[in-house]
């Protein structure tokens, strides 16, 4: 058991081809495990969140609601989408950062 431990970055089988367990399965692990705290952040989705609650609330286990979002896989994709500054590597001077913006995703207070 390890104490005060809480994993902020958890996919489940929500992110396709990336996680392999299905959220109230990871909640009930980390349960198991003395979790203070899990965070399930699928890969552009919230989709995983709703099972997890279920579980976390059943076995009194805060939940961490997150979402992982891509803007752009590399430099080159996002010159390639119009992002002005991108390929120079700099967000803060991209459409990216504006855009970004309406996508960030802050984690509700985990409660421990």
């Amino acid at each position: 058991m390890l104490p005060g431990y809480a994993e902020l970055h958890c996919r489940s089988n929500f992110s396709f081809l990336r996680g392999a367990s299905h959220p109230g399965e990871l909640v009930g692990r980390a349960h198991a495990l003395g979790y203070a705290a899990l965070a399930i952040t699928d890969e552009c989705s919230l989709a995983g969140v709703v099972r997890a609650h279920v579980q976390a609330r059943e076995l009194g286990l805060p939940l961490i609601v997150g979402a992982e979002m891509t803007l752009w896989r590399s430099a080159e994709d996002a010159a390639a989408a119009g992002f002005a500054g991108a390929a120079a590597g700099s967000p803060a001077v991209s459409g990216a950062a504006a855009a970004s913006a309406a996508f960030t995703v802050t984690p509700a207070a985990a409660g421990f």
